[in-house]
């Protein structure tokens, strides 16, 4: 066995360092981006504080509810399943039925940009394979196996020009 030589050994450090590098700035990004997250806000805190007629107006897009109390704040709740009845229950909450009597404002907002993620997931596994079926038929055509060859030849009808 040979010693690697000096190029090789910088290139091996050089990927290592990048790495190294690489994995520090995540580590450092998920430790500073953690910092500034508001607290949880609780589905049951929602109710309660429904209860006490302290929300306003609830906004649903999907599973994330954006809450709006009487004094202006406004947070982000979740919910477990968009079929959860969100309005239903925090009408339920505030002793009123669904309809003018609840107090409390409730939209669901259009869902955008699904399109992508069907886009993307649709897309990437056609792509491995078909860029894995190109791969192979490159390999297959460069092979000079008999086989291949007499079965293409077999499959062609024969050329009238080679009389």
């Amino acid at each position: 066995m040979t010693a690697p030589t000096p190029s090789g050994i910088w290139r091996l450090r050089t990927v290592i360092v990048v790495i190294g590098i690489l994995l520090g700035l995540v580590i450092l990004y998920v430790v500073l981006s953690n910092d500034d997250q508001e607290p949880l806000y609780a589905y049951s805190d929602l109710l309660a504080d429904a209860a006490a007629g302290e929300i306003t107006a609830i906004e649903q897009g999907g599973t994330t509810l954006y809450v709006f109390s009487a004094d202006g704040k406004s947070r982000t709740s979740y919910v477990a399943s968009e079929s959860i009845n969100v309005y239903a229950e925090v009408c339920a909450a505030t002793g009123r039925s669904i309809g003018p009597d609840c107090s409390v404002y409730y939209a669901v907002l259009p869902q955008t940009g699904e399109w992508v993620g069907l886009l993307i997931s649709g897309l990437v596994p056609l792509l491995v394979i078909g860029g894995f079926f190109y791969f192979m038929m490159r390999q297959v055509g460069k092979s000079s196996s008999p086989t291949l060859v007499k079965l293409v030849d077999d499959s062609l009808p024969p050329d009238e020009t080679a009389k």
